[in-house]
C-alpha cells in the first residue's frame, strides 16, 4: 500500500483506488462499478498478495477488459471462471473471473505477469494474430451491391467490380477497349 493511505470513497479511477485498502463500507461486502462486481475484502486482499510488492486493488484490474487484445485462456484450476489477459500501462495482467447472476463481471483475483513468462507470451502472440488478421472477402453479391466497389465512368467505361487486390491498388479505373 502507498504510505498506508486509504480509499474512502468518490472516484473509482484514483490512485487511492487502484492502490490503497478501500474503506468505504463493509469489508464481506460486494463493490459494483459500471459492469463490474468483486468482494471489498478480496480486492484488499489483492493489494499485499501480488507478490511483487506492487500490489493493486480491483478498481485497477477492472481496465484490463479495456485492452482492443484482451484474451481469454482456459483456466485450468476452475474450469467455470474465465482467466483474461489484458495489458494496463504496458503491463499484462491476468484477471480471474466469471460473469455473477446479473450478467456483471465477477472479478475474483487479478495479478501482474513477467513480461517474459509463458502467459505474456501467449497474450502477444495472439495480440499479433489479431493485428494481422484480414478481414474476411466479402461475397460476390455484397461485392456487386456495394456502391464503393463500382465506378462508373462515361459510355466508354463499364462498371467494374472492384476485387479486393484493385483496391489495394487504389481503386484502378478498367476501361473498355475501344475496339
Amino acid at each position: 500500500m502507498k504510505d498506508n493511505l486509504e480509499y474512502k470513497g468518490g472516484n473509482p479511477d484514483s490512485q487511492e483506488a487502484y492502490f490503497c485498502k478501500d474503506v468505504s463500507g463493509d469489508e464481506n461486502e460486494d463493490v459494483i462499478v459500471e459492469n463490474f462486481i468483486w468482494n471489498r475484502k478480496k480486492s484488499n486482499d489483492n493489494i499485499i498478495d501480488t507478490g511483487t510488492g506492487k500490489g493493486f486493488s480491483f478498481y485497477y484490474a477492472r481496465h484490463a477488459f479495456d485492452d482492443e487484445y484482451v484474451y481469454e485462456v482456459y483456466n485450468e484450476q476452475n474450469p467455470d471462471n474465465y482467466k483474461t489477459l489484458g495489458i494496463i500501462y504496458e503491463n499484462v495482467i491476468v484477471v480471474i473471473n466469471c460473469l455473477d447472476e446479473n450478467n456483471k463481471t465477477r472479478i475474483i483475483s487479478a495479478w501482474e505477469v513477467d513480461k517474459d513468462s509463458h502467459i505474456a507470451h501467449r497474450y502477444y502472440m495472439n495480440k499479433r494474430l489479431k493485428q494481422n488478421r484480414k478481414p474476411q472477402r466479402e461475397s460476390l453479391e455484397e461485392e456487386i451491391k456495394n456502391p464503393r466497389f463500382t465506378c462508373e465512368v462515361d459510355k466508354d467505361i463499364v462498371y467494374a467490380y472492384v476485387s479486393k487486390k484493385l483496391q489495394e491498388r487504389n481503386f484502378e479505373k478498367i476501361y473498355k477497349d475501344s475496339n
